[in-house]
């Protein structure tokens, strides 16, 4: 879903860019819905990250536990391991993610940019 989602973006953004060098009305519209939906696509991701792969990381720990010699690893170190990994996972992406979004939504917001784009 997560990889489906950022192609969709992507492919998207492609499009969109080529018409923000061609100074295209229609280019400074999308860039503020690309943001828009940018920002709702990253907490879907943020939502998965931390509702589907932190349990999972928490079942793959435990069954690495249970493999293991007895007293190798604590069995409550494998919820909050599963926890942090899907935890830190989620913040990578906000990070990482949400800075353009945020920028294409203020620059492309300006009078300034919407009187420029006029073609």
């Amino acid at each position: 879903v997560q990889q489906l989602l950022f192609l969709f973006m992507s492919c998207a953004l492609l499009a969109i860019g080529i018409g923000q060098v061609k100074y295209r009305r229609w280019a400074r519209a999308w860039s503020v819905y690309w943001g828009w939906a940018a920002l709702v696509c990253l907490g879907i991701v943020l939502a998965i990250s931390f509702f589907a792969i932190g349990p999972m990381y928490k079942e793959m720990f435990s069954a690495m536990t249970k493999g293991m010699p007895s007293g190798a690893m604590p069995s409550g170190l494998t919820s909050g391991l599963g926890s942090l990994m899907g935890a830190s996972m989620g913040i990578m992406y906000l990070i990482f993610y949400s800075p353009y979004p945020i920028l294409m939504l203020l620059f492309f917001s300006k009078a300034n940019v919407k009187q420029a784009m006029d073609r």
